[in-house]
């Protein structure tokens, strides 16, 4: 995981520093943003299939308000990057570790509903991080407000993840940002 974060942030920090100090042009500066935004893309779209499939497997009204928040994050990065890097659900385009983490994961969480909630608690973490890092760097006003919505989002499911895997009773009905 830190070296698919190593191998996404560092290239965006960097690309964005050159771009802020004049040392690169502004056209690769929007390249860089643009696939990080689609890695964002992706991995929303893979919380929402993972969390669908959780939820159709274990009954939990937590992972279903989960999952219909996360098509709405999927939804909203789809329209902030235009066609998605892969339409089918499981299928996650040039990203070799994103389809590797999802298929360990969506196996791991369809065992019981403890092993559902610890994939959420991995998969909000990882998407934390990156979101953080996107959100830190130089980038458009209405693209850091979309970013930073989904982010309270994905807070309040990560803390209903922790809420589940220690079996208290999970977040109560879902709001527009909480879960």
């Amino acid at each position: 995981m830190r070296a698919l974060l190593r191998l996404l942030v560092f290239p965006l920090i960097l690309a964005f520093a050159l771009v802020a100090s004049g040392q690169a042009t502004a056209y690769a500066g929007e390249n860089e943003a643009r696939r990080v935004l689609r890695y964002i893309e992706a991995e929303e779209r893979a919380a929402r299939d993972l969390f669908t499939a959780f939820d159709a497997v274990h009954d939990s009204p937590a992972l279903t308000r989960i999952a219909e928040r996360e098509r709405v994050h999927a939804r909203a990065m789809r329209a902030l990057v235009g066609r998605s890097s892969g339409d089918a659900r499981g299928e996650f385009g040039d990203y070799a570790g994103l389809q590797q983490d999802y298929s360990l994961w969506l196996s791991r969480g369809l065992r019981d509903l403890h092993s559902a909630a610890e994939v959420g608690i991995a998969v909000e973490r990882q998407h934390l991080a990156v979101m953080d890092a996107a959100i830190a760097a130089p980038i458009r006003a209405d693209v850091r407000r979309i970013l930073r919505e989904i982010r309270r989002d994905d807070i309040a499911h990560l803390k209903a993840f922790e809420r589940m895997a220690a079996g208290t009773e999970p977040a109560p009905p879902c709001g527009v940002i909480q879960c």
